[in-house]
């Protein structure tokens, strides 16, 4: 599940970046703040041991590595 959804995001994100005219450049410090984020977040998971910091700490990586895909580009 995780290949086929890795598959689809990369997928998707190289089409937008060919066929549209957005520039996601503009939007440089979502690659700082991304992984500041999963910095955060990581103690806590240790700590608490509560299911919704790992699905939190899931999707900031997910973000983290689309928004770096597309800036790549």
């Amino acid at each position: 599940m995780a290949a086929a959804t890795t598959a689809a995001v990369v997928l998707v994100v190289t089409l937008l970046t060919f066929w549209s005219k957005f520039d996601i450049t503009q939007y440089w410090y979502i690659m700082l703040l991304a992984p500041l984020g999963m910095l955060l977040v990581w103690p806590f998971m240790f700590i608490f041991h509560v299911p919704a910091l790992t699905t939190v700490y899931c999707g900031l990586g997910v973000m983290a590595f689309t928004v770096y895909l597309a800036y790549g580009m």
